[in-house]
């Protein structure tokens, strides 16, 4: 199984939940891990390290091949240095409502040259939108 945390277009009820996640995750749960949360004027968020809670949805997927397809949706690709991906994939602790540890779960983060360059707005709530 692939656990993957999510915090912007692939939560439940957002634009890409649908197409990439809805007919192939098998569970789903409110969760938050901890960073820092901007809003772009493109559309969509961005998290990086911080201290803050950020608040979103642990996905659990049968395998791994869903990988591979959100990987071309957040612009990472592995072989490529990380300055070149718009996000890179890292494995993040997360949590649920109640402070309870789920242990490590994939999440995308930005780097902070792309999110300055993209004027991305501090989200002080940890939550999007």
């Amino acid at each position: 199984m692939v656990r993957i945390f999510v915090y912007g277009t692939l939560q439940p009820g957002q634009a890409n939940y649908h197409s990439y996640c809805a007919d192939r995750m098998q569970w789903v749960q409110p969760a938050y891990t901890y960073g820092q949360l901007y809003a772009l004027p493109v559309g969509y968020p961005a998290l990086t390290q911080g201290r803050d809670r950020v608040w979103g949805h642990l996905l659990t997927f049968p395998d791994a091949s869903i990988l591979s397809r959100l990987d071309e949706l957040e612009a990472f690709d592995p072989r490529r240095p990380p300055e070149q991906n718009e996000y890179e994939r890292r494995r993040v602790p997360v949590y649920d409502p109640t402070q309870r540890s789920l242990g490590q779960a994939w999440a995308y983060l930005m780097r902070r040259p792309w999110i300055k360059a993209a004027r991305g707005k501090y989200r002080a709530s940890g939550c999007w939108p």
